[in-house]
């Protein structure tokens, strides 16, 4: 079954030319395809991305609700407009990205990612989105230097810290398409290239309208992967993450003065029941890891594998 809607991420560290990338494609009225440009920079300010990306660099423990919020507020607008486009209907959700009057059915969408996402997770929830929606899916990483992206960033008007490239150079987990399923419409595009492959791009757009991300029909899939990759090795590595994790949440709550100290004893337990709980879970296969994690998380410098167990521990605290 074909998708009249697809997504296509745009991956790359800023200035790699994903904006200018849109453009040309955008610019092009010889497409069968009607383009539909969500640039980030446009909905999450800068100066969030910035303090998001020095806080990784820093290890810091600062609340990043606010950019988090922001991110999924925007892919709860795009799901809200992709809705409505599978659904040939426009309405306020697809006025916030696209001025049409109406959706003809013989119309192909395509709406353009463009943000770095550098890291899996943050792909994965467009994946996600495409899987329940029944969408096209796909994603183009532009290789790009350091310098030549923070020469490209200099020219622009609203520029990013040149710590802040270095920092998503740093952390970028490049798409897998031999080896990870749900990336396997990818292609690699090199920056500053001016006699890039745009029919093997358009390619790669027909191929994912032609296979949409199917629906799981249940969670059975999901629960056999997670039992199955949940190995003695993993297990031991999350027991390792968890334990490192309990004394930071201690001496977070400590620092913090969260905890008063006649509660103190008790609240220590308590973390520790958690994790306890939190490791059994992921033994038997109730607690499942995201599908991005699996392969990633015995790798003990892997911050979004501790990010997952830290926010499992403080769901039961």
């Amino acid at each position: 079954m074909e998708s009249n809607v697809g997504l296509l991420l745009l991956v790359g560290l800023p200035g790699c030319g994903k904006t200018t990338l849109c453009k040309k494609l955008l610019s092009n009225k010889d497409s069968n395809f009607l383009f539909i440009h969500v640039n980030f920079d446009d909905h999450i300010s800068l100066v969030n991305q910035e303090k998001f990306a020095l806080m990784r660099q820093n290890k810091d423990t600062v609340d990043d609700d606010t950019w988090k919020n922001a991110r999924l507020n925007l892919l709860q607008s795009i799901d809200e407009m992709v809705k409505a486009l599978k659904s040939k209907v426009v309405n306020e959700a697809t006025k916030k990205f696209i001025n049409i009057d109406k959706v003809d059915n013989d119309q192909l969408f395509i709406v353009l990612l463009d943000d770095n996402f550098y890291y899996k997770s943050m792909r994965y929830e467009y994946y996600q989105l495409a899987r329940r929606q029944t969408l096209g899916y796909c994603q183009v990483y532009i290789d790009c230097s350091v310098i030549n992206a923070a020469q490209n960033n200099a020219k622009r008007e609203s520029q990013i810290p040149e710590s802040v490239i270095q920092v998503m150079a740093e952390r970028m987990e490049t798409p897998q398409a031999q080896s990870s399923l749900w990336e396997r419409y990818s292609i690699t595009l090199v920056a500053n290239n001016p006699n890039f492959d745009i029919k093997g791009l358009y390619n790669l757009v027909t191929n994912c309208l032609k296979n949409p991300v199917s629906p799981l029909e249940d969670r059975e899939e999901d629960i056999a992967l997670a039992r199955l990759q949940c190995s003695q090795s993993l297990a031991h590595q999350a027991d390792i993450v968890l334990r490192s994790l309990v004394g930071t949440i201690i001496k977070d709550a400590k620092n913090t003065n969260r905890v008063i100290p006649s509660d103190f004893s008790k609240f220590t337990k308590d973390v520790n029941l958690c994790r306890q709980k939190v490791l059994t879970s992921l033994q038997n296969g109730t607690l499942l890891l995201p599908y991005y994690l699996i392969g990633n998380a015995n790798t003990n410098a892997n911050e979004e594998f501790r990010d997952f167990l830290k926010r499992e521990i403080e769901n039961l605290l």
